[in-house]
């Protein structure tokens, strides 16, 4: 081959990459987490609205969970809601702080709860448009969990994560 035509089928092979990337529809990145409303507050029961967006479509969000306590690395003292399954199921951390307590269908009369928290599955709403995806969670906190504690947020699509991100801040009386 001479050098022109090896530089043919390196432009060949780097469009048929670019052209792979670009139908992908963004499946390699990460969803994006938007707002989490109130993003301050006080009290023991408390629905809190998170905003998700993804390039691929928000069908392509995997799961989005919620963590209520003082740091990422005391899940132990913590209310950590995880809501699985194509956003169709919610789970909370167990007591122990290994693995969750058997998750619950979202929209049906089950309660997801260990000592810190519980969420009324019936009581959740999940609503796509397009790229958006915004869950509205229900959450009670028991005496369990006391005081200022920090709102945080991750949501997953096929391929990464956001990683958690402060979203506020919330005094649990």
């Amino acid at each position: 081959m001479t050098p022109q035509h090896k530089l043919t089928l390196g432009m060949i092979f780097c469009w048929s990459a670019l052209a792979l990337f670009l139908c992908s529809c963004g499946r390699d990145v990460a969803p994006e987490i938007g707002t989490v409303t109130p993003a301050s507050g006080h009290g023991r029961t408390q629905t809190f609205r998170l905003q998700v967006s993804y390039p691929g479509g928000a069908g392509d969000i995997n799961d989005v969970a919620f963590f209520f306590g003082d740091s990422l690395a005391d899940s132990a003292h913590a209310c950590w809601i995880d809501i699985t399954g194509g956003v169709s199921s919610v789970a909370i951390r167990a007591n122990d702080d290994k693995g969750y307590q058997p998750g619950v269908a979202v929209g049906t009369a089950g309660v997801a709860a260990n000592d810190k928290c519980s969420v009324p599955a019936n009581q959740i709403k999940v609503e796509r448009e397009g790229n958006q995806l915004v869950v509205s969670l229900p959450v009670t906190f028991t005496d369990a969990l006391k005081g200022d504690v920090k709102v945080w947020a991750i949501a997953s699509g096929p391929n990464k994560h956001s990683g958690w991100q402060e979203r506020g801040a919330w005094t649990v009386e």
